[in-house]
């Protein structure tokens, strides 16, 4: 008898993983949320940009402003 897996309960989805950001992958992630128009992938990713201290602040500056988010240093500048 074959045994059928069902790998959708074992894959977490996009929103429920903690932290599926790092400063490596960060830009493919907005690179495929500007592709496909997914503005809630585009808003996650500026939310971590916000809050990290592993990216740099020139860093952000520059996706910042290829990825155009406004919102990234609106109310602070973040330190590094």
């Amino acid at each position: 008898s074959s045994t059928t897996t069902n790998t959708s309960s074992t894959v977490p989805s996009f929103s429920s993983i903690n932290n599926p950001f790092a400063e490596e992958n960060v830009k493919t992630l907005l690179e495929l949320a500007d592709r496909f128009n997914m503005k809630t992938a585009t808003d996650q990713c500026e939310d971590w940009l916000r809050g990290t201290r592993k990216v740099a602040v020139t860093a952000k500056f520059e996706i910042a402003d290829k990825f155009q988010l406004p919102l990234l240093f609106v109310g602070r500048l973040p330190l590094e």
